[in-house]
């Protein structure tokens, strides 16, 4: 198994990870950035998470994961029953404290079976499709500035990936495909103003838009969000790619996009004649397996 490895005591994730998961490719990230940026390149099994990290604690992790799409087994590895408790709450599917990594290979095992069982409920937003230069087009115009590296970070989901993430986070009422046609005392209803982005799109120097969604949604730079379009089509970035390239994103439907960040609620809305605001839904839990 290739086997995510969230720990900041490097010497002691080496010596436990040749001891007693010598079978299995282990790749240790000591923080919340250096997971999403592991994560945006590689593919992996089963997760191991650390309670007390460089740049956040374990359940940061945890809700990252679920939120980008992870449907392997979690093991929560904390030396302490408290940390451990917080990320089976955060979406962990079992535990493993330090002091029984004797038995970490069986307890792991025993959750990668145990969620072979069962068809987690968000796997379908794990399905993403290639660019196309003629669908995708604005990604690929010069005009916008996008090299080969930066559109490798951008990740299209399939159809009925992006149906079943609109069903889930937006609304499942079949007349209610786009954010125009959402009833008025739905949350997507921001009251944050953000800045006229029409009034910035002309502007070479122009950053006030960048810096409104960077500030606004606060999470690291390689963090995932969604920008949806309709109920049929969506897109997986990095926050910062998203911010600093938001023409090419606007370049395919300005009328109503929405820009979701899952495990915080954040969210921004763009609109005709440069309107744009933002605002924080209620979090919620990550969803049950």
């Amino acid at each position: 198994m290739r086997i995510l490895f969230a720990e900041n005591h490097e010497v002691f994730a080496k010596t436990v990870s040749a001891l007693f998961l010598r079978d299995h490719h282990v790749v240790i990230s000591p923080s919340l950035a250096s997971v999403t940026k592991t994560i945006a390149n590689e593919r992996f099994d089963a997760a191991l998470i650390d309670y007390d990290l460089d740049d956040c604690k374990g359940d940061e992790v945890v809700r990252l994961l679920r939120d980008s799409g992870f449907c392997g087994a979690i093991l929560a590895v904390s030396s302490h029953d408290s940390g451990n408790a917080k990320l089976i709450a955060s979406g962990a599917d079992a535990s493993c404290p330090k002091l029984a990594f004797g038995r970490i290979a069986a307890i792991l095992d025993s959750a990668v079976q145990a969620r072979s069982r069962v068809q987690p409920m968000h796997v379908a937003i794990d399905q993403f499709r290639a660019l196309h230069a003629e669908v995708d087009w604005p990604f690929f115009d010069r005009d916008y500035g996008l090299s080969p590296e930066l559109r490798a970070e951008i990740r299209p989901l399939t159809s009925s990936a992006a149906v079943e993430l609109w069903q889930r986070e937006v609304s499942s009422e079949p007349v209610q495909r786009h954010v125009m046609r959402l009833p008025g005392d739905h949350w997507v209803n921001p009251k944050q103003p953000g800045p006229n982005w029409q009034a910035e799109w002309e502007r070479a120097e122009g950053t006030a838009v960048c810096t409104f969604l960077q500030a606004h949604f606060n999470v690291p730079p390689h963090a995932p969000v969604f920008f949806m379009l309709m109920r049929e089509h969506a897109y997986q970035a990095p926050i910062e790619l998203l911010a600093t390239h938001w023409r090419a994103f606007l370049a395919l439907d300005d009328e109503g996009p929405l820009v979701l960040h899952r495990a915080s609620g954040r969210y921004a809305l763009f609109g005709p004649n440069g309107y744009l605001c933002a605002d924080c839904r209620q979090p919620r839990n990550p969803p049950p397996p």
